[in-house]
């Protein structure tokens, strides 16, 4: 995939008040995965606006998604993280674009 395709992904999947939201929490959070219901709580949204906005940062490469197993508990658990390589490099890729100072890995 070209530079542009992905930062035109990033850029739109970042587009929406409710994905950057999410994306603020998670940058601005104590670290921690989080499940859906956790980070519907923090934004103040319905698990379900959460769970397809969460969906259109993952295609986006924006963040990361574990499913895992919940001890004492039947089933399994999906958390979300941020994705900081992919936000690193699409950073860098920005600041190229706009010949900004380069980043390490581009100079």
């Amino acid at each position: 995939m070209s530079d542009s395709i992905r930062l035109h992904a990033i850029f739109a999947a970042l587009g929406h008040e409710t994905r950057l939201a999410l994306v603020d929490h998670m940058v601005n959070g104590d670290g921690e995965r989080k499940t859906v219901n956790e980070l519907a709580d923090l934004c103040g949204i319905s698990p379900p606006e959460t769970s397809r906005s969460l969906k259109k940062l993952w295609e986006a490469g924006i963040v990361d998604r574990k499913r895992m197993a919940v001890p004492g508990k039947k089933g399994m658990v999906v958390l979300y993280s941020l994705s900081g390589e992919t936000l690193q490099n699409s950073l860098c890729d920005v600041a190229h674009l706009f010949r900004l100072t380069p980043c390490a890995s581009r100079a």
